[in-house]
Order: C-alpha cells, then sequence, then structure tokens
C-alpha cells in the first residue's frame, strides 16, 4: 500500500516542487547502512514516516539515526591551480591589507568533480583555478 500511495500523482507533484531539498542522511539503527531519506509531507497519509525514494521504503523515526558524525574534508590543490593561484597572488599584492581575510578560495562539487576558485576580497577579482584535466 505504501509503495501504490507514493506513486499516486499528487504526492509526486509534492515531491518535485515542495520537498525536493529536504533530503537527509541517517543511519538504519537494524542495519546500520547509510540512507538518505525525507520526511514525508504533513498532508500525505505517511507523515509520521521518512521514505528512502529510491528505494521506495518508509522508515519510523524510531528506526533511524540521524546523528551522523560530520567527516571533516581537506582540499589539496594541484599542481596546475598552485602555478595559477601563486600568479593570482602575486597581481593581488595588496600592501594595505596586510591581515585579515584579503582571498576566499572556494571549492565547489559539481558532481563530476571540483571546481576552484579563489577572490581577492581587496578588489573583488576572481579567478577560476579548476583543473578541468582531474575530471
Amino acid at each position: 500500500m505504501a509503495q501504490r500511495a507514493f506513486e499516486s500523482p499528487s504526492l509526486r507533484k509534492i515531491e518535485d516542487k515542495e520537498m525536493r531539498n529536504r533530503f537527509i542522511s541517517a543511519k538504519v539503527k537494524s542495519t546500520g547502512e547509510i540512507v538518505t531519506v525525507r520526511k514525508e509531507p504533513e498532508d500525505s497519509l505517511f507523515s509520521d514516516f521518512y521514505l528512502d525514494y529510491p528505494k521506495s521504503h518508509y522508515y519510523s523515526e524510531d528506526e533511524l539515526d540521524f546523528n551522523l558524525p560530520v567527516e571533516p574534508l581537506s582540499f589539496n590543490l594541484t599542481e596546475k591551480q598552485t602555478i595559477k593561484y601563486d600568479e593570482f597572488m602575486r597581481k593581488h599584492s595588496h600592501p594595505e591589507y596586510k591581515i585579515g581575510l584579503s582571498k576566499t578560495i572556494s571549492f565547489t562539487s559539481t558532481g563530476i568533480g571540483w571546481g576552484v576558485s579563489v577572490k581577492c576580497n581587496c578588489c573583488g577579482e576572481k579567478q577560476d583555478l579548476t583543473d578541468y584535466d582531474t575530471w
């Protein structure tokens, strides 16, 4: 019955428009498996449950552990990126800003690799450092 209800057009519409970005990772207490679930909408027949969308499986809150440890991320620049970064830093050495956050490095997940950019917070110029050869 749960799967049949999920396949109804009204719930598919809610999934597409209102709930798209409300997914959370949790651990299934009985198996230790990490799943990505979302809370069912309040007007759903299954509002007290979390749905693992790809598997069309419902979990109660008691079955899931939401306190997952956050794994630290670390990023390293490739040799090409380091060369571009050093050139940018030489070009944007603003002596009037000796301390503080004068540069911002951004790492953006694209699904196929990490986009990397650096921005000078003094003048606003931004440069793409992404090494597309690593994708």
